[in-house]
């Protein structure tokens, strides 16, 4: 079989001096940059559609005139001097380096430009071709970016000392407290005993203190309230002696912040309570979130509180968060059969 011969015409490149007058001009005014011609001195010579909108002149107001007319006042004997130095040694670079330049509109309002300059020698001498472009939409994109990266950074820092104030500040803090309980009732004296219950409910609010702080710390955080949620009962469950069901109804997502800064430190609250006091076997959790209400119950089957039994800083706690966001908090405990905590808050705040 014969071989089969193909042939691709590739088409001529045509000069740029070749091209119509017509031709050239249109690839200038089409630009979507400002493009501009000064001869030697900075006399403006072409200036295109763009340059135009950009600046808010017609043309006819700028041909003629020295360039520093698109310069801010105050930059314009500056702007002669690196005209003429750049003269001597003309090149294709952009101006201004490190520079923030600005562009000055007629209305004499100002905005942020970057300028590329290229030299044209001709028989006239000199020309400086100048391409103008307005940055100020992409000055603005910048700025949110470091914005968001300087917040992601701040997130981060937050998020480790958190974790460094959880992982080792409160868990010492809590072993300590748990070493001194077990120790109560080996004491035989009952004044000194009466001290060191005090110093653990001391270490209590410490502990309940640090996690408010870490909460506000983390507040800022993009996790649902319903992950904060999963997240408080899987760092109790360390010090638990079993993992408590949770049962959500409703749209926790939809809490209100507010509510919110008071409800999972109430949860942390309760559920460190349990921890310390209870010796429970199993725990329920149920957080309803309701048209008026929501409410938190935490229920145990732990050893229940005698009768008028002295209330420690952390039930303290949890009365004082309800009252914060006008709510109310019932406790409905027996010896020997088990605690439930009951804490309500309106929808919305009273």
């Amino acid at each position: 079989m014969a071989p089969i011969h193909t042939s691709i015409t590739v088409p001529r490149l045509q000069p740029l001096a070749d091209l119509d007058e017509a031709v050239t001009w249109a690839m200038v005014e089409s630009s979507p940059d400002g493009m501009l011609l000064a001869d030697e001195h900075g006399v403006l010579v072409l200036v295109n559609t763009q340059i135009e909108a950009l600046f808010g002149y017609d043309r006819g107001e700028l041909l003629g005139l020295p360039v520093e007319k698109l310069i801010p006042e105050r930059h314009r004997m500056a702007h002669t001097a690196y005209r003429t130095r750049y003269a001597m040694a003309p090149r294709p670079r952009a101006m201004g380096g490190e520079l923030a330049l600005k562009g000055r509109r007629q209305d004499g309002s100002e905005f942020p430009v970057e300028v590329s300059l290229s030299p044209i020698t001709s028989e006239q001498g000199l020309r400086v071709v100048a391409t103008v472009r307005d940055i100020t939409d992409r000055l603005a994109i910048d700025d949110v970016v470091r914005r968001n990266q300087s917040r992601l950074r701040l997130l981060h820092d937050r998020e480790r000392l958190a974790r460094d104030m959880h992982d080792t500040v409160i868990q010492r803090i809590f072993a300590a407290g748990m070493g001194l309980q077990a120790v109560v009732g080996s004491i035989g004296d009952p004044h000194v005993a009466l001290r060191v219950s005090d110093t653990v409910d001391e270490l209590d609010r410490t502990i309940a203190d640090l996690r408010v702080a870490i909460f506000r710390l983390t507040s800022v955080t993009t996790a649902t309230v319903t992950e904060q949620i999963h997240e408080i009962i899987d760092h109790a469950t360390e010090h638990l002696a079993c993992t408590p069901t949770i049962d959500i109804d409703g749209n926790a997502d939809s809490i209100q912040p507010e509510l919110t800064e008071q409800l999972l430190p109430a949860l942390t609250e309760a559920l460190s309570n349990v921890a310390r006091h209870a010796r429970a076997a199993t725990i329920a959790i149920s957080v309803q979130v309701q048209h008026e209400t929501i409410s938190l119950t935490v229920a145990d089957d732990g050893v229940g509180m005698a009768p008028g039994g002295r209330r420690g800083h952390g039930l303290d706690n949890l009365y004082s968060r309800a009252r914060e966001v006008g709510g109310t908090i019932t406790i409905d405990s027996r010896l020997g059969h088990g605690t439930t905590i009951v804490w309500v808050t309106p929808r919305r705040r009273v």
